[in-house]
């Protein structure tokens, strides 16, 4: 994980934390069923180990971990730290819950709309180049249409060739 963002931030010696990366070995495996995962020094799963030894510098004694889940896979944490060796329950940790479940679908939307506006360009082009070679009546003129419809959506630094196949050579 990397540290993007800190509210306890306010001394030069906590800034300096800002972009730091955490490993945690197996990730997204840690999460299985959990929802979040509640840590602290004493009582530390081998996966967080570093995680928690990291917030330890930062004076946290307990942690509160959620996934922000992308299309299958895991993509961010939260983490909440927490000066108190036990971190708050109930409402406060559903609340947490609730956004990294709000953030996950959000950012699965985000990805789903991504893709179907991929797919829809891919279709458009394709409408377009239909278009195109249907008014077209000359092979070669053809085949330099299509080649600089071709370069129009995918660069000009494109090389291909177009083939012709006769079955009896």
């Amino acid at each position: 994980i990397r540290v993007i963002y800190t509210t306890n931030a306010s001394s030069k010696i906590r800034l300096h934390f800002m972009g730091t990366s955490v490993q945690v070995p197996g990730s997204p495996d840690v999460f299985g069923e959990s929802e979040y995962h509640l840590l602290n020094n004493s009582d530390c799963p081998e996966p967080f180990e570093r995680l928690v030894a990291f917030y330890n510098r930062l004076e946290f004694q307990s942690l509160a971990v959620f996934p922000v889940w992308g299309v299958k896979k895991l993509i961010r944490l939260i983490v909440l730290g927490f000066t108190q060796p036990d971190p708050p329950g109930g409402q406060i940790l559903n609340l947490y819950r609730d956004l990294a479940t709000v953030t996950s679908q959000g950012l699965q939307r985000v990805d789903q709309i991504r893709s179907l506006r991929s797919r829809l360009e891919g279709l458009e082009t394709l409408a377009d180049m239909n278009q195109s070679i249907s008014a077209e009546t000359e092979l070669f003129s053809l085949y330099k249409l299509i080649h600089q419809r071709i370069s129009a959506k995918m660069g000009n630094d494109l090389s291909f060739a177009i083939a012709i196949y006769h079955p009896n050579n």
